[in-house]
């Protein structure tokens, strides 16, 4: 059940185009934190976490298609901004998980453990500008 649903995941966006990583942010965040909202969503992570006792690699399969995919999407896309020259990022890697981490901290685990914590889509796109701003704020030539 768990790799059917992440067949049907599957990302299949193209990189927002590069040369504004204000926009393209903006858009990997919106996309990331309107997936991570999904009823769906919150139902499997549910799922996984019930299950990882009783199925080990459960959460290493979790990872490789469900969170991994969009890492590497995001890693993918700050390469190329690094290389235009718009970002300067050394630890791409860690420079995405701490972008995801911040979006999903506020709009999926709250609403994941109390229903209706996790705000509306306006809270949620507030969210992701503020998770913008960080990193451009760390990241951005200046």
């Amino acid at each position: 059940m768990v790799e059917e649903f992440w067949e049907i995941e599957e990302i299949r966006e193209t990189l927002p185009p590069v040369g504004n990583p204000k926009a393209g942010l903006r858009k990997i965040g919106r996309d990331y934190a309107r997936r991570m909202r999904r009823p769906e969503m919150l139902a499997i992570y549910r799922l996984i976490i019930a299950e990882t006792q009783r199925f080990p690699d459960l959460g290493q399969r979790f990872h490789e298609k469900g969170k991994g995919p969009y890492l590497a999407h995001l890693n993918e896309y700050l390469e190329a901004e690094t290389r235009a020259g718009t970002l300067s990022v050394g630890n791409i890697p860690n420079a995405s998980r701490q972008f995801l981490a911040t979006i999903a901290g506020q709009v999926f685990w709250s609403e994941l453990i109390v229903p209706g914590c996790g705000g509306t889509d306006a809270d949620a796109a507030k969210v992701v500008e503020e998770a913008v701003f960080i990193m451009l704020a760390r990241y951005a030539r200046k």
